[in-house]
């Protein structure tokens, strides 16, 4: 994305925010695929809205396989898979359960101390249940959770993307 002006540098944490349907989980995959491949950047993804078999494992294939799926061997998909096993993580919530920022976290530092991500994807914030402090103002909670995310950015030298829907009335 050089040559479109949008570079990105390790530490970074970028904001992809958009109104439900305008491809930021499309635009948000083929990146995180581009930037394994170019740069070898093991990335975790989380799992809110989607499965991820078979929704984001065929979204996947199709990135890595790069031709038409009705053209797709039994090779070509044995590959593709090895390549997902070896490039992603997915964060997941538990059946039933709702999932809080602290629980993300862990899930987060896990990522990158035991698998070595490079690169932390959190595709909807929205997802996550938010829980400000008492007396603490939702703008000031989502400040102190985005520092959080800056901060693990920053410790562990990250790329922290975080893609968000606007409040429909700001749509």
């Amino acid at each position: 994305l050089d040559q479109h002006g949008l570079r990105i540098t390790l530490p970074a944490f970028v904001p992809l925010i958009g109104p439900y349907g305008s491809g930021k989980s499309v635009f948000l995959r083929q990146l995180l695929t581009n930037l394994w491949r170019q740069y070898g950047w093991k990335f975790a993804l989380t799992s809110f809205e989607e499965r991820v078999k078979p929704t984001y494992q065929r979204d996947f294939r199709r990135h890595l396989i790069s031709k038409p799926i009705e053209r797709w061997t039994d090779d070509d998909v044995a590959r593709a898979d090895i390549e997902i096993n070896q490039a992603m993580v997915f964060l997941r919530r538990p059946r039933g359960r709702t999932y809080n920022a602290d629980e993300l976290m862990r899930q987060i530092l896990c990522s990158v101390r035991v698998h070595g991500c490079r690169v932390i994807a959190i595709d909807p914030v929205n997802e996550i249940e938010h829980q400000p402090d008492r007396g603490e103002s939702k703008t000031d909670y989502m400040g102190r959770f985005i520092m959080n995310l800056k901060r693990v950015a920053d410790d562990y030298g990250l790329l922290v993307i975080v893609a968000a829907h606007p409040a429909k009335a700001g749509v």
